[in-house]
């Protein structure tokens, strides 16, 4: 009853009952891999992408040259072009401290003449610049209020504009201004900017010293406030 097998069964049975050699996995991945580089081998090769490829990497090029381009031109511009490298070296130049000196006392025009460490002169600021710069950047530092004063030259000993002087609305004297000369030390040349009375003790309340931005520093003096200071001594 047993002796013969119906097709479905056979169907039904693993390979090794049927008397087939199971396939080695090993041996099949070897051999489509194996067909895979046959098949990359005799495949004509892609024509499209080397257009694409030069065109990508002349833009890239260009892009790094463009970048290159744009810095040099800005490198050579800095050292060939006078203003360029005024501007970068007085973006970059360090404010220091200067003298200064009144110019009527060495016959000079009303200002001051700017002097470096050996007292050569490196710049001169007439009176109408100096005024301007006075009242904007000394003049706030002098009191603790809002002051109604100006400054003001006046002839001194016979010489023109020999004197500046710190005046009222009503054009009174409040005290003398001393361009480089210190009167507390025996008229000595100093290069600072000393405000004071002659007449006085001490004769010099406050000290200044001017940069090369134009601005003005105070320096260790008898007040913060020079109507302080004159309220503190009026009495005495």
């Amino acid at each position: 009853m047993f002796a013969s097998t119906s097709s479905t069964a056979i169907r039904l049975m693993r390979p090794a009952e049927r008397g087939l050699r199971q396939p080695s996995w090993e041996g099949t991945f070897h051999r489509l891999a194996r067909g895979r580089n046959d098949r990359r081998q005799n495949s004509p090769p892609k024509k499209s992408s080397n257009k694409r490829s030069t065109s990508l990497r002349n833009a890239s090029n260009g892009r790094h040259a463009s970048r290159t381009k744009s810095s040099q031109p800005c490198i050579t511009f800095t050292l060939k072009s006078p203003g360029c490298c005024r501007l970068s070296a007085t973006a970059n130049s360090m404010i220091v401290p200067q003298r200064v000196r009144w110019g009527p006392v060495d016959g000079r025009p009303a200002g001051i003449r700017v002097l470096d460490e050996d007292e050569a002169e490196v710049d001169f600021i007439a009176w109408s610049a100096l005024e301007r710069e006075l009242n904007q950047r000394l003049m706030p530092q002098l009191f603790s209020y809002t002051p109604a004063f100006r400054f003001e030259m006046r002839d001194h000993h016979g010489k023109t504009d020999g004197l500046v002087q710190l005046v009222n609305d009503q054009g009174d004297r409040f005290c003398d201004v001393w361009f480089g000369v210190n009167p507390g030390d025996g008229w000595a040349f100093d290069g600072l900017v000393q405000f004071g009375d002659p007449d006085a003790d001490p004769l010099v309340w406050q000290s200044y010293q001017r940069y090369s931005d134009g601005t003005y520093r105070r320096l260790p003096s008898f007040a913060s406030s020079l109507d302080q200071f004159k309220q503190a001594t009026k009495g005495s």
